[in-house]
């Protein structure tokens, strides 16, 4: 059965699409915990093990919805200016329900 992304997506988009997606939690990820001053207090402030916040920082790994919007609102402000640095597609990507 085809996922969601595959289905709206061709593969050479899809496998760009995902590329994408782990620069982007990796770019969150990185600026959440600059933040609050280290990937410890980010994990503990995301209620996530240290290891998780790795693979996250890592671009290894797409996190939970939770744990995505609130690695967002600790940069909240910085938001537009990450928005630009990606294509809207990647952004609405994150957001197709899970197979």
């Amino acid at each position: 059965m085809r996922s969601p992304t595959q289905t709206l997506f061709p593969r050479r988009f899809t496998m760009r699409i995902v590329d994408d997606q782990h620069k982007l939690i990796l770019r969150l990820f990185s600026r959440a915990a600059a933040r609050v001053g280290s990937v410890a207090h980010l994990a503990l402030r995301l209620h996530i093990s240290q290891a998780d916040a790795g693979m996250y920082l890592q671009g290894k790994a797409i996190p939970p919805e939770e744990v995505l919007l609130g690695a967002v609102d600790i940069i909240l402000d910085e938001l537009p200016n990450i928005r630009r640095e990606f294509p809207p597609e990647v952004w609405r990507s994150l957001s197709l329900p899970k197979t």
